[in-house]
């Protein structure tokens, strides 16, 4: 009889480990449900900071483009007159 309830003992210490591990599970599931939903609200904000980006990495090398081409066209110009 004591072998039985050693058994039971230890069964029972099995079944509360599981349901703590259930009750750990089910607060896993719910925060990656929640992650999931805010990773949905912030994609596109991700989106509209590289397509933000993009344009100002265009316009500065535009900018950056017209201010050497300003530089260089006067030594080109004195040089193209001298002759």
């Amino acid at each position: 009889m004591a072998a039985t309830g050693t058994e039971q003992q230890y069964e029972g210490a099995i079944l509360n480990q599981l349901i703590k591990n259930a009750e750990r599970l089910a607060v896993l599931e719910q925060n990656v449900a929640q992650l999931q939903t805010d990773m949905a609200a912030v994609k596109p904000l991700v989106f509209e900071i590289r397509t933000t980006m993009y344009w100002v990495k265009w316009f500065l090398g535009a900018i950056g483009i017209g201010i050497l081409a300003n530089l260089f066209s006067q030594p080109i110009l004195s040089v193209l007159h001298l002759h």
